[in-house]
């Protein structure tokens, strides 16, 4: 199921905001614009 994938992203995104790793705006832009993308890159899907 598609979402299993997005809410992935989504802990993801907030686990590198977390670490100071890439910016609130940056990982909110990433989710609204190309998720697969994100989703693609992620270590450890």
């Amino acid at each position: 199921m598609i979402f299993h994938e997005k809410d992935k992203v989504e802990k993801y995104l907030h686990d590198q905001v977390c670490a100071n790793a890439i910016s609130l705006k940056e990982a909110q832009i990433e989710i609204a614009t190309n998720w697969l993308a994100v989703y693609n890159r992620m270590p450890n899907k």
